[in-house]
């Protein structure tokens, strides 16, 4: 690989098992960054290199700088498998409406320069929260089919063996570490191994949020203060619990943050979404809050919310959650949608909404003028739902597009043992957990079992990436990513100004504890998955439990 730099900004941020949570910029001959460089805003398509380009979502991107320029048009040969459906009326199991929240209340966030304390009793309480969190959904039909060959591995294109334990990554590979902070001042109490880590990125301003804490930097990750998330905002329902996430709007100057609180004995919840404007708001902790609960959709009080993510488009704001009546039994997924005006306005918020009994969303970073999101429909197919900004709920189209066949993981199933035989893929399963548009593309990922499935047999669990053509909606490729001697899980996306993508997720195997590993596709990639490791641990969850989820953010 030639040593072209290329600048790009993107924001990982992961947690290892028996090693303190760390940040890092990461440079490929770029830089890619874990928590705080200046970010390139999704968004802008230009491919002039060494020019400050005007993003069409309102601010001046990043320069990208490069010596050579390959990016090509998606193609794909493939039909689309159904025409896109659209009706004032949503298909049996699916749902539109809209309301309005509001207004919203404001509250002032005390910084720490120490972590906040938690008690063990605390601790465990908040655990077992955690542990009823990412209750799975339902079945996945298995349909049988086969639409290529399995590629190669993904071992195939690493710049070298993983690095010790509780190093950072050092490689003959242009993507190089250009920050690493750790945050070894948080005590055992207030991580857990269901990281859950997210991160929004403002210039030099970061917050970065876990299970269960929440830091902020306005020195570009050098260094941390603490938020404590139990006390930050007002008592509701069962008290926060889990499932923190962050992003930055560019547009507004908005930093955006969501807390899942946990259930009281109605079985009722909240998901908090608070804002504040520009570094100065996330420095002196000024916040602007509504509460999302499940009385806003067509279920009615009474259900759980869980499983947020967050992703935006030119305008919009979108949540996509999933909800759990009392028994914990799966009732719907839903995609609300916020207007950035309406948030950055602070007062009565509308939202418009978007349900499927089917199965749990996945929204993709990179949208502008349409947000994509998708479900699974079999084994082999994704039903890819397209929500235009100038259209209300009940305007979403999809189209069923199919794949090559994996085998659907669940909880217990999945097999992702460490040296010491702990699986830190004890708790996952196989709905969508991240997705992309970028270049004419739309792209999502989840996690696969191991065994034969549509691309070949995979004797670890893998992560099932499917490409799509953005104009006909017909499958481009399945750029999986495996290894025969290790599993890998948990990925995270995202996309950065000039449509490159970049993926966090985890790797363990028989010879290593899990490790981060970080992917990138861009126009010096050669048309797959460039790879470079971040840091590898010491020993693998003892409790089996990982995830749910890490973050990319641009």
């Amino acid at each position: 690989m030639s040593w072209i730099k290329r600048l790009l900004a993107v924001c990982v941020v992961l947690g290892i098992a028996a090693s303190p949570l760390w940040a890092g910029f990461i440079t490929p001959g770029m830089a890619l960054a874990r928590e705080g460089a200046r970010p390139i805003e999704s968004g802008t398509r230009d491919a002039r290199p060494d020019v400050a380009r005007e993003d069409p979502r309102g601010k001046v991107a990043n320069v990208l700088q490069t010596t050579k320029e390959t990016t090509a048009a998606a193609t794909s040969t493939a039909v689309p498998t159904a025409i896109p459906t659209s009706t004032a009326t949503p298909p049996a199991g699916e749902h539109a409406s809209s309301g309005s929240l509001g207004p919203g209340r404001k509250v002032t966030v005390d910084l720490r320069s120490d972590p906040p304390p938690l008690s063990s009793a605390a601790a465990q309480q908040v655990e077992a929260a955690t542990n009823k969190s990412h209750k799975p959904g339902p079945p996945v039909p298995h349909v049988p089919l086969s639409l290529g060959s399995q590629p190669m591995p993904v071992d195939a294109g690493k710049p070298g063996a993983p690095p010790a334990a509780d190093q950072p990554l050092s490689s003959p590979s242009d993507l190089v570490a250009f920050r690493d902070t750790s945050l070894a001042g948080l005590p055992n109490a207030l991580m857990s191994t269901i990281n859950e880590p997210s991160v929004a990125v403002n210039g030099d301003t970061v917050l970065y949020t876990g299970n269960w804490y929440a830091a902020v930097s306005t020195n570009a990750g050098t260094s941390f203060s603490y938020i404590n998330p139990f006390t930050a905002f007002p008592a509701s329902y069962g008290g926060f619990c889990c499932d923190q996430n962050a992003i930055y709007d560019p547009t507004r100057d908005l930093t955006i943050w969501l807390l899942q609180y946990a259930t009281d004995g109605a079985n009722n919840n909240a998901q908090r979404i608070a804002v504040t404007h520009g570094q100065a708001g996330v420095a002196t902790g000024n916040w602007t809050y509504w509460d999302v609960t499940s009385s806003l959709t067509t279920l009615g009080a009474g259900y759980e919310l869980d499983y947020p993510h967050l992703a935006l488009s030119s305008n919009f704001l979108y949540l996509t959650t999933n909800s759990f009546d009392s028994h914990g039994t799966f009732a719907d997924s839903w995609i609300f949608r916020f207007p950035l005006d309406g948030l950055a306005a602070g007062g009565s918020l509308g939202y418009s909404l978007y349900g499927s009994n089917g199965g749990s969303f996945a929204p993709v970073s990179g949208a502008i003028n349409s947000m994509y999101f998708a479900r699974h429909v079999t084994s082999s197919s994704l039903r890819v739902y397209s929500w235009p900004e100038t259209v209300a709920s009940a305007g979403v189209t999809f189209v069923d597009v199919t794949h090559s066949a994996f085998l659907k993981g669940s909880r217990g199933a999945m097999l992702c043992q460490s040296p010491d035989g702990a699986n830190m893929c004890g708790r996952d399963d196989s709905d969508l957990q991240a997705g992309w548009v970028a270049a004419g593309v739309i792209g999502f990922a989840w996690d696969a079992a191991q065994g034969a499935g549509g691309l070949g047999s995979f004797p670890y669990p893998y992560v099932h990436v499917v490409r799509i053509n953005e104009t006909n909606k017909g499958l481009v490729n399945e750029p999986v990513i495996w290894s025969p001697s290790a599993a890998f899980a948990y990925p995270g996306i995202g996309v950065n100004g000039r449509g490159h993508v970049a993926v966090s997720l985890t790797e363990a195997g028989a010879t290593l504890f899990p490790a981060s590993v970080l992917l990138v596709w861009d126009d010096l990639s050669a048309g797959f998955w460039q790879v470079a490791y971040g840091r590898s641990g010491v020993n693998g969850p003892g409790s089996n439990q990982w995830g749910d989820y890490l973050t990319v953010r641009p």
